[in-house]
């Protein structure tokens, strides 16, 4: 299994910043691969839910279906798709600092299998790197237009 911990501090309330990251329905606006998502569950989110995220890669459209495994909200977000080999896992988690800022921290993690160890460290570069530039784009989202 390999796992990829990534962090930022976001200049806005706890509540705020959780509620947002934890509503599928605003991650295409802060996924740079994801374009879509169509639940299949009722809202709201709850351990159970589930919901598609669509994306694509070379004019192909690709379906990521996710369930929700733990949801407490203002604390953590634990999601995954997949299974065996394929199994992916997202945990997000979030903690005030002070009265006004929050850390987010997304924890990835991947079933390696029987990946060589210069793959698997590269994969987890790659997952690093897209982490860290949804955190980034979630922190802009969320502090426009503050000072």
């Amino acid at each position: 299994m390999t796992e990829v911990l990534t962090e930022i501090e976001i200049n806005k309330p706890l509540k705020l910043v959780a509620g947002y990251v934890a509503n599928p329905d605003n991650v295409p606006e802060w996924s740079y691969k994801i374009l879509s998502v169509k639940w299949q569950t009722e809202k709201p989110l709850k351990a159970g839910s589930e919901f598609t995220f669509f994306s694509s890669f070379r004019r192909q459209k690709i379906a990521y279906n996710y369930k929700v495994l733990s949801y407490l909200p203002t604390e953590r977000l634990v999601m995954q798709r997949g299974e065996g080999s394929s199994l992916v896992k997202d945990t997000y988690t979030w903690a005030a600092i002070g009265a006004v800022a929050t850390r987010l921290a997304l924890c990835s993690s991947r079933e390696a299998g029987s990946l060589p160890a210069i793959v698997t460290r590269i994969v987890s570069a790659m997952i690093r790197y897209t982490n860290q530039r949804d955190l980034r784009k979630i922190k802009s989202i969320l502090e426009k237009g503050s000072n």
